[in-house]
């Protein structure tokens, strides 16, 4: 692969502090650009990669992402510079009180195997280094002026009790936009390099001294690591960190130079140079087509132009719907969000993904975080009350539902009462019935009895008389 090894053997001449652009350096050698970042990261390039050269489709692809990747970094680069150079302005920053941190790992060797200490942390991690290092080392210098500490986005940068820590003793904490250490951050751009050399080094030279027969453990990497360290990070090293960063002295053009804009491009006006045109350009696309073609006149040519101008138009009335529908999206996605209080951030402008915190800043994000602990804690009282109110609901259902138990109860033993009463009755009037109807077989039977005595004395009567 002779363009492979003429791209790194460019990115190897390189000043220190210059960031290789692979798109760039992969296109004049006529190689892969992912092959070349990856053969420079030292990540193992398969075999059957080979050179290849630029293809129409996909140069015209790879050159419009670019394009639109190195406008966005340029544009977004650009703005963190401007809230830096406010911020220090504001509060009279001196260079000498401006500081940078981030975490690194190192490998700790042993024999022909390699372990590694990793750059952990965590917030108690980051707050005790803020305390006891940085505030430790750094307070009697700068006295009463403010101090710049230059940090990556990792949450524990960012805690509250980080932030107020750097509130109360004038340390302003700013936060490189997202993914942009590698090319923002003086450590990893400049620093971190050398001083991993040094250490390898060092590493080196134990193990040789050793012949391996001396295990190394972490209780060793300070010693190996301490003098990689001092002859690493030198005054002039530090400064050169700061000044490749455009940082100390403030200078954004050691970085927007890399990149071809300063201001967001979209992809149609990338499309519309070299590469391709856009639904716009459709005259340009003809005049070009009548350039290209031999006879401009012919039927073919101008059919190519009609179907030229046809799409271009349908691609045009496509947006248009599509934006349409676009605003009406987003006007019924807003109209269901419930109302809410105003959000105080809402109002500041956009810097590239970067943020400070100023004292203003702290100041301003401490109000948004008691309205928002305010409204946490009225919607913690109106689930209480919600809650409350449930609760009482469910007692007093409970309370109609024992009444209406009891109620019916009573009336149950009511309709007891009742019918053992109309029983009673009853009964009472079968019993009068029975006793008159005794009563009256009773009369009936002495009737009866009286009736057959009298006949039996008038016979007995007859009868004496009869004899005399």
């Amino acid at each position: 692969m002779p363009g492979l090894q003429a791209a790194l053997a460019e990115i190897r001449n390189l000043k220190p502090g210059d960031k290789p652009v692979y798109t760039n350096i992969a296109e004049k050698h006529g190689v892969s650009r992912t092959t070349l970042s990856r053969a420079h990261r030292g990540v193992q390039v398969p075999r059957h990669v080979e050179d290849t050269s630029p293809r129409a489709g996909s140069h015209a692809s790879c050159t419009v992402t670019a394009s639109r990747h190195n406008a966005e970094s340029g544009y977004k680069y650009k703005l963190y510079f401007d809230l830096l150079q406010q911020k220090i302005t504001e509060y009279n920053i001196e260079p000498a009180h401006t500081y940078n941190m981030d975490e690194k790992g190192f490998a700790i060797g042993l024999l022909g195997r390699t372990k590694r200490i990793f750059s952990w942390t965590n917030n108690d991690i980051g707050l005790a280094w803020l305390e006891q290092v940085f505030d430790r080392y750094t307070k009697a210098k700068a006295r009463r002026s403010y101090r710049l500490l230059i940090v990556d986005g990792h949450g524990s940068h960012l805690t509250q009790d980080f932030i107020d820590y750097c509130d109360q003793n004038r340390i302003i904490l700013a936060v490189l936009p997202p993914h942009s250490t590698q090319t923002l951050q003086p450590l990893d751009v400049v620093c971190f390099k050398p001083l991993s050399s040094a250490y390898a080094s060092e590493l080196d030279d134990y193990l040789q001294k050793s012949q391996g027969l001396s295990p190394l453990t972490r209780g060793d990497f300070v010693s190996l690591f301490w003098p990689a360290w001092v002859n690493t990070f030198t005054e002039k090293l530090v400064q050169n960190s700061f000044t490749a960063t455009g940082i100390s002295p403030i200078n954004p053009d050691v970085i927007l130079d890399r990149f071809g804009h300063t201001t967001p491009i979209d992809s149609d006006s990338v499309a519309s140079g070299s590469t391709a045109y856009s639904a716009e350009d459709w005259l340009r696309a003809c005049t070009t087509l009548r350039a290209e073609v031999k006879d401009p006149r012919s039927a073919g040519a101008r059919k190519l132009g009609q179907t030229i101008h046809h799409l271009s138009t349908q691609v045009e009335l496509l947006h248009n719907e599509l934006d349409g529908l676009r605003q009406i999206y987003q006007n019924q996605k807003r109209q269901k969000q419930p109302s809410r209080q105003l959000d105080l951030q809402q109002h500041q402008e956009y810097h590239g993904g970067a943020m400070v915190w100023s004292p203003r800043a702290i100041r301003e994000a401490r109000v948004r975080k008691a309205v928002t602990e305010q409204e946490k804690e009225e919607e913690e009282l109106k689930k209480a009350k919600m809650k409350e109110l449930a609760a009482a609901n469910k007692l007093y259902k409970e309370k109609i539902e024992e009444e209406r138990r009891q109620a019916r109860v009573k009336e149950k033993e009511e309709r007891a009462r009742m019918k053992a009463e109309e029983r009673r009755a009853i009964d009472a009037r079968k019993a009068a019935r029975a006793a008159v109807k005794q009563a009256r077989d009773s009369t009936k039977a002495m009737q009866q009895s009286q009736r057959g005595k009298s006949i039996s004395s008038t016979g007995a009567c007859a009868s004496w008389c009869g004899c005399a």
